[in-house]
């Protein structure tokens, strides 16, 4: 709302005080709190120390889009939240609804049936979805992370997942990781009770792995860099580069890192693969602006902060229209009294009186251009609410367009309580489960890849026949689901086979078979006991 409404309303409206609730509203009230939370975040959210690792070429890439979405996932973005205006922390909702989409259904294999026994019980013992699913919200922010098989100095095989700000890699054009530096852990400083309380002791460490090719052959080294002093600071300490020797090491770090760490620092060991055994996942097939390094892709933030700035900006103006709340009287300038004197002090002092300066807002002065058009009329906060729904609506919409999701599925995440009608519904199936499955397809390929590796590690066979599935998790009315299989098996579009694969999302084929073939086979017994299974000849 400025100047120019009050001029279109009311015929020539000119303020000699303003009207503009940015000038007498909430901010008194949100800038300082939007300000301290932003700083008080800045200080525990801190995902810029691995990035003074950061390969020349990938510097400012880094320091741009991948810091801009991780601020926008935190929801604290440096010269937005620490000036007024509140965060609502959209961003991290839709990463953490996407992810909640991709990973609900749980994961399944299709195959040989010995390597899905073995698949299903090892990613069960080691938590291999738990993991991912905890790793999926900041991979959708930023757009890429790391898929490795892990190996511990007994030979044990793991997957883990590590999130594009926290390693580095080198790829060719088919995403083939050539080297990688990865931070994986980080020992915590010395809580125990032993009166030690020298800097050493209180400093952080972090454990990194390297994966390289030496001689052709696929290498691991681990290393312990020294973390910062304070979580505030934004690197590294400069001249770290080179990794600490363990004798530099104070006593309680050696002694963790030996409890959970067996394989020895700063030395050389190969890998039992044919490969690094890693992987770059991505969301999507391209990156703004970094087109020649495979590597990096866009984030689901990346498109959308305009629209994000909007809906925080949009929301802090309802609030303060709401924190304004009493309707106030814009009064020509002849019916009302100018203060003696000073002006700027006799309004200091006036707000110095809490009492009066809320009671001035009673009423408004107004300097009309035509004085035969000046009068009195009511100015309502309140009514400006409609309008500002209305707004964070349409805000919702495009941020649903631009991440590629349907604004059904981000009414039922971001505003609750909305109706979502059939047609909404449908286009939730088709446009949001298109995202899903995208995003589906990239993971399972790289967990392929690792599956392979375990399968020839753990049983010796090679190149087996078996994929990994995601299980559907609902997106929408299942009762609409299910008229729509109805139709489609009345009007004979699917079989009755596929029909239940189509309502038990969560089945893999091999189950969704068996279903079919029990629900079939009791559906003949049925049939042969007349009159709804009463055997009258036996009465």
């Amino acid at each position: 709302m400025n100047e120019d409404f009050f001029k279109e309303e009311r015929g020539g409206l000119q303020t000699t005080e303003s009207l503009l609730p940015t000038e007498d509203s909430g901010q008194p009230t949100f800038a300082p709190y939007a300000t301290a939370m932003f700083q008080n975040n800045a200080k525990i959210i801190n995902d810029t120390m691995f990035f003074a690792f950061a390969p020349t070429p990938y510097y400012t890439y880094y320091w741009t889009v991948v810091k801009r979405n991780l601020d926008w996932y935190h929801g604290f973005v440096p010269g937005i939240h620490d000036n007024g205006i509140l965060s609502s922390q959209t961003g991290s909702a839709l990463c953490s609804m996407a992810a909640e989409l991709t990973a609900s259904g749980g994961i399944t294999f299709e195959g040989d049936e010995r390597a899905e026994a073995f698949l299903a019980k090892f990613y069960k013992e080691r938590n291999v979805l738990g993991n991912l699913a905890q790793r999926l919200p900041v991979h959708n922010a930023i757009g890429f992370m790391l898929t490795k098989v892990d190996v511990d100095e007994k030979g044990n095989l793991d997957i883990s997942f590590v999130p594009g700000h926290r390693y580095y890699a080198q790829c060719d054009n088919k995403r083939n990781v050539l080297a990688f530096k990865a931070c994986i852990n980080f020992v915590s400083a010395d809580v125990s009770d032993r009166g030690d309380n020298s800097q050493a002791s209180r400093e952080g460490y972090f454990l990194v792995e390297e994966r390289f090719y030496r001689h052709n052959r696929p290498c691991v080294r681990y290393r312990v860099y020294r973390g910062p002093v304070l979580a505030t600071a934004p690197l590294y300490p400069a001249g770290g580069d080179m990794g600490l020797d363990e004798r530099e090491l104070p006593a309680h770090v050696r002694a963790m890192l030996k409890r959970s760490f067996a394989p020895k620092l700063n030395t050389i060991y190969e890998l039992p693969f044919d490969d690094l055994g890693a992987r770059v996942t991505t969301i999507s097939l391209s990156a703004t602006g970094m087109d020649d390094y495979a590597c990096f892709a866009d984030g689901m933030l990346a498109n959308c902060q305009t629209q994000l700035f909007e809906l925080d900006l949009t929301k802090t103006q309802k609030s303060e229209h709401k924190y304004l709340a009493q309707d106030f009287l814009v009064l020509p300038e002849t019916m009302t009294l100018a203060p003696v004197g000073d002006r700027a002090r006799a309004e200091h002092l006036e707000r110095g009186n809490s009492f009066a300066y809320i009671n001035r807002r009673i009423g408004k002065s107004a300097h009309y251009a035509d004085p035969t058009k000046a009068a009195p009329f009511l100015y309502s906060p309140a009514r400006q609410i409609d309008a500002y729904n209305q707004d964070i609506v349409q805000i919702l919409n495009e941020i649903a367009a631009q991440t590629d999701f349907s604004p059904a599925t981000i009414a039922g995440f971001l505003r609750p309580g909305v109706e979502i009608t059939a047609t909404q519904v449908t286009d939730d199936k088709d446009r949001t489960r298109q995202t899903i499955k995208t995003r589906r397809e990239l993971l399972a390929k790289d967990l392929n890849y690792c599956n392979k590796i375990i399968l020839k590690h753990y049983l010796g066979i090679d190149n087996v026949d078996v994929a990994t599935v995601f299980r559907e998790g609902s997106l929408s009315n299942p009762t609409l689901d299910t008229d729509i299989i109805i139709k489609k098996l009345n009007a004979h579009l699917i079989t009755h086979q596929m029909a239940v694969e189509e309502a038990n999302p969560q089945l893999s084929k091999r189950e969704a078979e068996k279903v079919y073939l029990q629900a079939a086979e009791e559906q003949k017994e049925q049939q042969s006991q007349p009159f709804d299974g009463l055997n009258i000849m036996s009465q």
